[in-house]
């Protein structure tokens, strides 16, 4: 059989927080969020799922394809369900071999910080997948900043991918590391334009661990490139382990500050 782990059908005002998610099977996923039917009548009529917090998560897939899911319920019938303003923050991802997607979402208005994305065994695998999915309205302005993305094997790394015609979207300060994968990606070039800088792919990031898998080894040891050669953003106050950024003369790259 088939189910979700976790599956919010509307949610306004809402926090989810502290939790380890898994289980997901097959075509559904570990947390799914949508929204009521936007013209639909009744008591969702009009309504958005709308400011929601994900945050101090971890997300364990075992047989989900996607591990996060947000926006509407299915690609057919029609369906524009409405999301907006979600914060992403100092959540850990962590893939299985049917892992496709740690996170595909189509919403208006989204936050993702410091988190850790780690594709280590997936399949084709991506870390965040901005896209429209079936008639809601297009997906905008979107902040991916200040986010580790690795991949310790050989397979497909594409940490971040943004559909051609999503606008308004900041990409900085993210960190990727994938050195056994053929032609790693940090970031696919998508979106109409797209703030893009101070991002930094490489096979020495200088964590205090050389093969890490729990948070802790993505911290930054002394000596990385990472370290200080961010841009200033002041919506990025808190690393992963909530230590304050920047403590330097500007932000270090990825969810960890020296």
């Amino acid at each position: 059989s088939e189910f979700h782990t976790i599956r919010i059908e509307h949610i306004a005002q809402g926090v989810i927080s502290h939790c380890n998610i898994g289980g997901g099977h097959g075509s559904q996923h570990d947390l799914k969020i949508h929204a009521p039917e936007f013209n639909g009548g009744g008591l969702g009529n009009q309504k958005y799922t709308e400011e929601v917090v994900v945050t101090d998560c971890t997300f364990e897939p075992t047989d989900s394809v996607w591990s996060v899911s947000l926006g509407p319920q299915s690609e057919s019938g029609n369906r524009d369900e409405r999301l907006r303003d979600f914060v992403f923050e100092r959540n850990h991802f962590t893939a299985a071999s049917p892992t496709q997607r740690l996170m595909r979402a189509s919403i208006q208005g989204a936050t993702v910080r410091n988190n850790i994305f780690d594709l280590t065994g997936g399949s084709f695998t991506k870390g965040v997948d901005i896209t429209k999915k079936n008639d809601e309205p297009q997906p905008r302005d979107w902040y991916v900043v200040n986010n580790t993305f690795y991949r310790a094997d050989s397979g497909t790394f594409e940490a971040i991918a943004i559909s051609g015609s999503v606008p308004g979207c900041v990409v900085k300060n993210n960190l990727g590391s994938a050195p056994n994968s053929s032609s790693p990606e940090l970031f696919n070039g998508g979106g109409q334009g797209t703030d893009v800088s101070n991002n930094l792919l490489t096979n020495s990031p200088g964590w205090v661990s050389s093969n890490p898998s729990v948070p802790a080894q993505f911290d930054l040891g002394a000596g990385s490139n990472a370290i200080d050669a961010g841009a200033l953003l002041p919506y990025v106050l808190l690393d992963f382990d909530g230590v304050a950024m920047p403590s330097g003369s500007a932000h270090d790259i990825g969810a960890f500050e020296f």
